[in-house]
């Protein structure tokens, strides 16, 4: 199982700026903890990671790594979700479990919430 994410979201119309500094924050805050965001030019398959070719992204808590294909640095929406993933499991104190400790109830309900949390900033579904 993977925290891939059950909507696709775009920045909403006229919330650029906005989205855009607040991903850019958290991406600073990201670093400053000691990771990077990885990116994978090419599809999931292409990289061979073992799920379909429509995921963007996901977020591993147990390493706190986050992945992203296709070169998704430009892609704005994608590197948002996986950060606030990442922020939103750290206030929970999930990171460094796995997502069969954290479990699949916890998960969906985070990402119900992770959806208000995208909105706020200027994201949409």
């Amino acid at each position: 199982m993977r925290i891939t994410g059950k909507w696709e979201f775009r920045i909403a119309r006229g919330r650029n700026e906005e989205a855009m500094r607040w991903v850019e924050s958290m991406e600073q805050k990201y670093r400053a903890e000691g990771y990077e965001v990885r990116l994978y030019h090419g599809s999931a398959m292409e990289n061979g990671v073992a799920f379909d070719d429509s995921v963007g992204g996901w977020f591993e808590p147990a390493t706190s790594q986050i992945h992203l294909f296709y070169a998704e640095e430009r892609n704005l929406a994608y590197k948002a979700e996986e950060l606030a993933h990442y922020f939103q499991y750290q206030s929970q104190g999930l990171l460094g479990k796995t997502e069969s400790e954290i479990g699949a109830a916890r998960i969906d309900g985070n990402e119900a919430a992770l959806k208000k949390i995208m909105e706020e900033h200027g994201l949409k579904n």
